[in-house]
């Protein structure tokens, strides 16, 4: 029985039974555009602090190799809206920090947020497990991604000013390594910025089982208060949170769509098409995600 990350605790509840019909090998629950939704293990809370997590007892090795072989072509497609969403978290993180320095990316994918990065005058490194990401973002935009898992010893003590993580922390089985791990790597001042699931928010509270972010490869869930508590544990102080807006194509949020409300999807598809606005990106949120900045104290 795996023990809460968070605070340790045995005492653990079902949320949500196994919605796996078999067992499935293949690397397709774990590419960021998977739309296997609602397919996923048992899902447990915390009784003691509240935390929610995936326990379907795979081991660690066998999801770190599926991140590391997991190929995702489809991640192209939506392209003109990652750029929109990456460029606005950049700037919110410039302007917190105050300063363009050297920053790190924690799952940086296929180098779309650290080429922005990159462009506007930043030092960039990134780290990425998936092979087949390091070589677009290599082929794409020039960047040499470093192919790997995240330790505590993959970068030097104090030599970034910023630390991102984008959409990774709730694929993690152990997202407090991650958070000290960035406490560490950060110089005293240096700002951590991450975005997640909300698993408090109305929208999965409403949703109950249907909430489509149940899925195999996300491996905990996060509510603001659970982040918090993660954080402040780590070391980080002036914590802050905001709600997640994503900018979409409208083709794209049409191929999300139908797989879970086939109507609204089609429909909104046809509209996208007729008028061809299928490459007009649009701010998209239902209050569910959240980005979080915090503070590695200025006199550590």
């Amino acid at each position: 029985m795996a023990a809460c990350c968070l605070c340790g605790s045995t005492r653990r509840r079902l949320l949500f039974p196994s919605t796996l019909k078999d067992t499935d090998s293949s690397n397709r629950g774990f590419e960021c555009t998977s739309i296997e939704y609602g397919t996923h293990g048992p899902i447990f809370t915390c009784e003691d602090c509240g935390f929610v997590f995936l326990d379907d007892e795979e081991p660690d090795d066998s999801v770190k190799a599926r991140y590391e072989e997991v190929e995702d072509p489809a991640y192209v497609a939506g392209h003109r809206g990652r750029v929109a969403t990456f460029r606005s978290q950049l700037n919110t993180v410039t302007r917190r920090l105050g300063r363009r320095g050297r920053i790190l990316e924690i799952g940086a994918y296929t180098g779309v947020f650290l080429s922005l990065a990159r462009d506007q005058g930043w030092e960039v490194e990134g780290l990425e497990p998936s092979r087949w990401a390091v070589e677009q973002a290599a082929t794409t935009y020039g960047l040499r991604v470093r192919q790997g898992m995240l330790s505590a010893d993959a970068f030097p003590a104090s030599c970034f000013d910023a630390v991102v993580m984008w959409d990774v922390i709730e694929h993690l089985t152990d997202p407090m390594i991650a958070a000290r791990a960035a406490f560490h790597f950060l110089k005293p001042g240096g700002l951590f910025a991450l975005s997640t699931m909300d698993i408090a928010s109305a929208a999965a509270r409403i949703s109950g089982d249907k909430w489509p972010w149940l899925m195999s490869m996300h491996r905990v869930y996060f509510s603001r208060a659970t982040m918090r508590r993660m954080l402040e544990e780590a070391g980080f102080v002036d914590i802050r949170f905001v709600t997640h807006v994503r900018r979409i194509g409208l083709s794209y949020l049409a191929e999300r769509m139908a797989t879970r409300l086939p109507t609204i999807g089609s429909a909104l598809g046809a509209v996208a098409r007729t008028l061809s606005w299928g490459d007009v990106v649009v701010p998209f949120t239902i209050g569910d995600l959240f980005e979080v900045y915090a503070r590695k104290p200025a006199d550590v």
